[in-house]
């Protein structure tokens, strides 16, 4: 409920920026020394078809300064964002056209550049384009500067994504600081989503083109909705085309959830649609990332996620928790004594991670030798057991979902010297759970629930 209110504040306050900006002037040309403010006249720059806007939008406890698509007052979506993972402003904040490019002026401290110009360039003016790119002009009307250039979680219809640029997914609907996710446009020709966590090796891809060594350079979207890769003459379609027309919008935007998406926007009827996704996905859970190191996903019926922590472990951040856990209490003492009170194994039940186990699989005839095995070994943090094989695991875990057929072990450390500690939390929950249970008893807990190379 919390976030819902959130969001429906931000479509308010956004609704009244948007208001304040209906009035403003929608001439192409922005002067030098023009000046924008969050909450008094002007508050953004209009596009001559009056579809895109740049200014400040509301962000947090706030202000940010972006580009965004105008369909009405109660339907905008921003697809830039200037130096999204610096703190929001404040209301006092001024936004400057100067020779040097856009300066935001803060009180008490120096002004700051959110365009770096190329070298010994000087800027005349701006422009707030009807494709949604603002752009700025030397004295003979060269873009020197442009958003197109660097984008943040979008492209729209004539961009491109460039040879070694990314998408990165915002922190969530809200929150247009940087996600958990990134489309990259690789220098080998492949487009491919990763976590932004992750090492980008093959394995942890959610999605890839398949096209590396083919030598596309680009990801293009076209005024038709055609999404393709490029390299001179030569594509390779992502998508068909769909309708042309001056009412209808095309962009493709990677998601909170770390798919990307292609949508149009029929600026008449005032309608959003998705046309295609990358990748599709019936379970949130099976995006890679989607929950961080050392938690695993779980979601009901394929709707709102869940992340837990592994036993023994805590959340990073409680207010954010698919942000990972960490251990709360190491176990290398007791294991290097050689102290048998001192670590035991925990298992957890019907959870299955990306695996890179040290040293080879061992054939077990029972899951509690897996466990053994483990907790016997100095170097093993976890070990998973599925069908009488025993992997044995280092932390962090990754990847975590459920899945029926597994039992991960994890080795954990009494918090007294004498015996096991006791589990006695039970989140209260509709649905079943992965059951975690130590050597000598089990414990079932409920929670509440909501690859590709």
């Amino acid at each position: 409920m919390a976030s819902a209110r959130s969001y429906i504040l931000f479509l308010s306050i956004f609704s009244l920026a948007f208001a304040l900006g209906e009035a403003q002037q929608t001439n192409s040309n922005i002067s030098l020394e023009a000046t924008l403010h969050p909450s008094t006249n002007p508050t953004s720059w209009l596009s001559p078809n009056g579809h895109f806007a740049f200014g400040f939008y509301p962000e947090g406890t706030g202000f940010a300064i972006g580009t965004w698509l105008v369909a009405s007052p109660d339907n905008t979506t921003v697809i830039w964002t200037a130096d999204r993972d610096d703190p929001p402003v404040t209301k006092d904040a001024v936004l400057n056209l100067t020779s040097e490019g856009l300066k935001l002026l803060l009180q008490h401290s120096e002004g700051r550049l959110i365009s770096q110009l190329p070298p010994n360039t000087v800027a005349s003016s701006a422009s707030m384009l009807d494709s949604g790119n603002f752009v700025i002009y030397d004295s003979n009307f060269k873009v020197i500067w442009e958003t197109f250039v660097n984008p943040t979680d979008t492209i729209m219809a004539g961009q491109v994504l460039r040879n070694g640029y990314n998408l990165v997914s915002s922190a969530s609907e809200t929150d247009h600081s940087s996600g958990k996710f990134q489309l990259s446009m690789q220098p080998d020709g492949n487009l491919v989503q990763y976590p932004v966590a992750s090492a980008h090796y093959p394995q942890d891809a959610n999605y890839a083109s398949g096209t590396e060594g083919d030598g596309y350079l680009s990801l293009y979207l076209d005024d038709n909705g055609w999404l393709y890769l490029h390299q001179g003459n030569v594509t390779s379609n992502l998508t068909s085309g769909y309708r042309h027309g001056t009412a209808l919008v095309y962009r493709a935007t990677l998601g909170v959830d770390g798919i990307f998406r292609l949508y149009s926007h029929d600026l008449e009827l005032n309608t959003e649609q998705v046309l295609k996704e990358f990748a599709e996905v019936t379970d949130p859970c099976e995006v890679q990332g989607t929950c961080g190191l050392n938690s695993y996903c779980t979601s009901a019926n394929g709707q709102a996620v869940v992340c837990m922590c592994l036993p023994g472990f805590d959340y990073l951040d409680t207010n954010r928790t698919s942000s990972g856990c960490r251990r709360n209490i190491t176990t290398a003492a007791g294991c290097y004594l050689s102290n048998d009170n001192m670590t035991y194994m925990s298992t957890l039940e019907s959870v299955i991670w990306m695996v890179d186990p040290y040293g080879e699989p061992l054939s077990v005839t029972s899951k509690e030798d897996c466990g053994e095995a483990c907790l016997k070994d100095c170097n093993c943090d976890a070990a998973l057991f599925s069908d009488n094989t025993c992997l044995k695991l280092v932390f962090p875990l990754r990847y975590g979902k459920t899945d029926d057929s597994t039992t991960t072990f994890i080795k954990l450390s009494n918090r007294s010297a004498g015996g096991r500690p006791e589990i006695n939390s039970r989140p209260e929950s509709p649905s079943a759970a992965p059951i975690i249970t130590d050597n000598f008893s089990s414990l079932i807990i409920s929670f509440s629930s909501n690859k590709n190379k």
